[in-house]
């Protein structure tokens, strides 16, 4: 492998394997950003907001982006990122060092309910992902409900 940095950030590279056609082209230095694994805990109360990212076999589309806000009274809103109303109802939130359990419950659609784990693997604000798992029931079903958030 041949490495060319034409600049700090910017270069060329050409590969030879044995038997083939040598493969090059351009490359170009991006930010690293490391993962903060549990940055001292996690938040003692909810936080205000969580920005989740549903992942596979929910109960709701892979890829959905909701902004769930709480409030100090136990009680939260969920849209979707165009900003329809997916839902309210009431929630509990148990921190447990670096992970905190949160139940929210959606009365206005009978027994439905998110029951995850919160793994913190960020501070507030950053935009590295931490991750959630658990269970969603909507219209009576039990999914795996998994995805990523930030806060």
């Amino acid at each position: 492998m041949s490495l060319y940095f034409g600049t700090e950030t910017n270069g060329v590279f050409t590969l030879e394997m044995t038997g083939e056609a040598a493969q090059s082209g351009d490359m170009h230095r991006i930010p690293y950003v490391a993962p903060v694994i549990n940055p001292g805990g996690d938040p003692i109360t909810a936080p205000s907001y969580i920005r989740f990212v549903v992942g596979p076999g929910a109960g709701i589309a892979e890829g959905t982006k909701l902004t769930v806000v709480f409030s100090s009274s136990g009680v939260f809103t969920a849209t979707d990122e165009q900003g329809n109303d997916m839902g309210s109802g009431t929630f509990t939130y148990t921190p447990n060092g670096g992970t905190a359990h949160l139940r929210m419950d959606y009365p206005m659609f009978g027994t439905d309910y998110d029951d995850v784990t919160l793994e913190y693997r960020a501070p507030a604000g950053s935009a590295v992902p931490s991750i959630f798992y658990g269970t969603q029931a909507v219209s009576g079903t039990v999914y795996p409900y998994n995805g990523s958030f930030t806060y």
